[in-house]
């Protein structure tokens, strides 16, 4: 009997594709970085943040495997559900000038890359 999606084959290719997803990800924050250096502050925060968020079902999956079962479909649905609400209360503040990162400068909108293309041929 089936008691936990994750426990199935189908729910074993969800987990192992948050991860090609979170590898993917970091790839592309770290290729972000190279080129736009400004933006770090914001881009290590944005990494950090949406990191997390992409690997709570993989870690669930594992922490998961301790907890009895007839609490298994709370926790998950509890965890990833508010993970999920963290993720975008912090991406709402971080898209936000007037918060954090628009006050540092590393908010990433706030210049044109054509300004630095031109800056670097002069």
């Amino acid at each position: 009997a089936i008691v936990y999606i994750y426990s199935t084959i189908p729910g074993g290719l969800l987990v192992m594709l948050r991860l090609f997803a979170f590898i993917w990800f970091t790839y592309a924050i770290y290729v972000t970085l190279r080129k736009y250096r400004q933006s770090r502050g914001f881009y290590k925060k944005f990494w950090f943040f949406v990191g997390t968020w992409i690997l709570t079902i993989p870690i669930l999956v594992f922490v998961n495997s301790m907890i009895d079962v007839w609490f298994r479909a709370k926790i998950v649905n509890l965890i990833s559900i508010l993970s999920t609400f963290v993720c975008q209360l912090v991406l709402i503040a971080m898209y936000n000038p007037k918060y954090c990162c628009g006050t540092n400068g590393s908010f990433p909108f706030h210049y044109n890359p054509l300004t630095e293309q031109i800056d670097e041929k002069c």
